[in-house]
C-alpha cells in the first residue's frame, strides 16, 4: 500500500465511507488513498442497483461502482509537506493550480501530473518528505486497466447469469472504456479565486477557485440504462448486447452540451506559497456528469 501524509487542511473534508473491490497482486498497491476512509484491503463489495429496479438510492450506489477505479487512482497522491515554511520559489497561480488537478483528474495528464510533482516538490522536501506527490506511472496504468478492471463487477449486478455475463463481458468492457474516453474529452475554465473563511482555522489561507465544464451529453446515461432493464424486465444477452451497443456508441458520439460546474478549494499556510488540496475528487468529481 502506499502511504499518505494527511494535510491539515480544513474545510477538506473525508469521503463517505466505502469499499473496493479486490485487485490483483499487480494492483494491490493502488488502493490506499487520500480521498478515501473506508477499508483498503481488498476487500469486494460493488455497492451498485440493484437490476430489481430503481429506489432512492440505486443512484448513489452506481456512483460507488464507477468511483472504484478512480478512487484507486486517487491513491497515488500523496499529500505534501504542510508543516514547514515553503522556501522556494512557487510560481503557479491558484487557477493553473486548479487546471493542474483537473488536467489530472479528468484527463490523466501525464505532463500536469509531471508538473504538480515539480510545484510540491520544493516543500515536501524541507518537510522531510520522500516520493513525488503523484506516481505518474501508477496513475497511467490504473487508467489503462479502468474498464477491464470495472466491467466484471458491473455485471455482477445485473440479472444475467454467470455464463450470460462472460458473454457480455467485451461489450461491457467497451462500454465503460467508451465512458473513460468521454470523460477526457471534458473542456474546463476556471475563474478568479473567492476566499473561504468559514470553518478555516488560524494561519490557514482557503480559498475557492470556480470552475466551469463541458461535458459529453448523451441521449442516456448508464444509470438510465439500468433503471430501465429494470423496469421493462430484460431478459437475454441480445437484449443487453443491443442496448450496450447503443450506449457505448452514444457516449462515443455525444456532443460537449452538459454543464459540470463547482467549485475547487486549495489551501496553504499563510507562510507558505503553496496552493494544495489534499481530497480533490471531494472537490471536482467528474463521474456526476458521466454515469
Amino acid at each position: 500500500m502506499l502511504g499518505l501524509a494527511h494535510g491539515p487542511y480544513i474545510g477538506a473534508s473525508t469521503c463517505g465511507k466505502s469499499q473496493v473491490p479486490a485487485l490483483s497482486a499487480t494492483h494491490a498497491s493502488l488502493v490506499a488513498s487520500p480521498f478515501f476512509d473506508g477499508p483498503s484491503d481488498g476487500v469486494l463489495l460493488l455497492d451498485c442497483p440493484s437490476p430489481q429496479g430503481p429506489s432512492s438510492e440505486a443512484f448513489k450506489r452506481l456512483m460507488k461502482i464507477q468511483k472504484i477505479l478512480p478512487i484507486a487512482m486517487a491513491c497515488l497522491f500523496f499529500a505534501a509537506g504542510v508543516h514547514a515554511q515553503e522556501p522556494a520559489k512557487a510560481t503557479l497561480n491558484p487557477q493553473q493550480v486548479t487546471d493542474l488537478f483537473i488536467k489530472t483528474l479528468v484527463h490523466t495528464d501525464a505532463a500536469a501530473m509531471k508538473a504538480l510533482n515539480e510545484y510540491q516538490r520544493p516543500a515536501r522536501a524541507e518537510a522531510g518528505n520522500s516520493g513525488d506527490f503523484i506516481d505518474i506511472e501508477q496513475m497511467q496504468e490504473t487508467d489503462r486497466i479502468y474498464a477491464d478492471h470495472l466491467a466484471p463487477k458491473f455485471l455482477a449486478n445485473m440479472k444475467l447469469t454467470v455464463e450470460e455475463q462472460k458473454a457480455l463481458l467485451p461489450d461491457t468492457v467497451a462500454l465503460l472504456q467508451s465512458v473513460r474516453d468521454a470523460q477526457k474529452r471534458t473542456v474546463c475554465k476556471t475563474g478568479e479565486a473567492k476566499p473561504q473563511t468559514e470553518g478555516v482555522r488560524e494561519g490557514v489561507v482557503s480559498i475557492l477557485v470556480p470552475f466551469a465544464c463541458k461535458a459529453v451529453n448523451p441521449a442516456e446515461k448508464i444509470t438510465t440504462m439500468m433503471r430501465r432493464s429494470a423496469a421493462e424486465k430484460w431478459a437475454g444477452v441480445e437484449k443487453y448486447r443491443t442496448e450496450v451497443a447503443q450506449l457505448t456508441a452514444a457516449y462515443q458520439n455525444a456532443p460537449l452540451t452538459q454543464d459540470f460546474n463547482g467549485d475547487f478549494i486549495l489551501q496553504r499556510f499563510s507562510k507558505s506559497t503553496v496552493w494544495q488540496n489534499t481530497f480533490p475528487r471531494e472537490s471536482l468529481d467528474i463521474s456526476q456528469a458521466l454515469y
